[in-house]
């Protein structure tokens, strides 16, 4: 069946620009992708570029829609009459039904424009309106080299919860953790071997048991210490005492 969809992308941004890429790769080039900037679309997609909706001309099999949460409903209500399946990337929006089949494939991965994502076993949480859709998405999904899970709306949306706190919260603690290195001279790789270690011990041990640190052993002379090197920077010193708070409790 590889190959033999006419697929369609909504959007171009970072999970739209990786999806296009990959489903090309699989054998599943897309027929069309709207975007508002045809420049930045990859050369070597011979997809059909268009920038209205109302310019998809032929019906669609499936169309994965990789707008912002807030834009698809909108989208979908849209694209009515255009396509056979509709589906949503997003970790956070429920299923949304309308008078098609509709489903969503989540990948649980972190996507950013230009830098290359391993596919090889990213989870993909899927859920649709029927077995068929639900057949065809996990189908897609073993394609692009993930692990499919079946998951509903709530399971979803805690699993897109706990990705933003262990992603997005870490990405944004080596920023900071990247500014105070530079006060010292020095760059963010002089804790690779720091990080990479804590997230090995973490996945083998479990982070409760990995978990060592001045707020684990109880070392208020240096967290008073450390306390006094950020007193200029309110934010991170709040920062600072909710995390030994929050590590001091999940240690009792």
């Amino acid at each position: 069946m590889t190959g033999s969809l006419n697929i369609g992308i909504i959007g171009y941004g970072n999970v739209g620009s990786h999806l296009a890429s990959r489903l090309a790769v699989v054998g599943y080039t897309p027929r069309v992708i709207l975007t508002s900037n045809p420049s930045k679309i990859d050369s070597k997609l011979s997809s059909q570029i268009v920038s209205e909706i109302s310019s998809i001309e032929q019906p669609l099999d499936i169309v994965f829609t990789t707008v912002t949460d807030d834009q698809i409903a909108t989208v979908f209500k849209a694209l009515e009459g255009k396509a056979s399946i509709l589906v949503h990337c997003s970790g956070s929006t429920p299923l949304i039904e309308v008078n098609v089949p509709s489903g969503v494939m989540y990948p649980l991965q972190t996507f950013t424009a230009g830098f290359k994502v391993n596919w090889d076993h990213i989870p993909f949480f899927i859920e649709a309106t029927d077995n068929s859709t639900l057949k065809q998405l996990s189908s897609i999904a073993e394609k692009l080299g993930g692990s499919v899970i079946e998951s509903t709306t709530d399971q979803r949306k805690r699993i897109h919860l706990a990705g933003v706190i262990g992603n997005n919260f870490t990405n944004h603690l080596l920023q900071l953790a990247g500014s105070i290195l530079e006060e010292a001279g020095q760059g963010l790789d002089v804790i690779k071997p720091l990080i990479e270690e804590t997230l090995k011990k973490a996945y083998n041990i479990g982070p409760t048991e990995a978990q060592t640190g001045p707020a684990k052993r109880g070392d208020i002379q240096l967290m008073e210490c450390q306390l006094q090197m950020i007193d200029a920077n309110p934010e991170l010193k709040k920062l600072y005492l909710d995390f030994v708070s929050s590590i001091q409790a999940s240690q009792k």
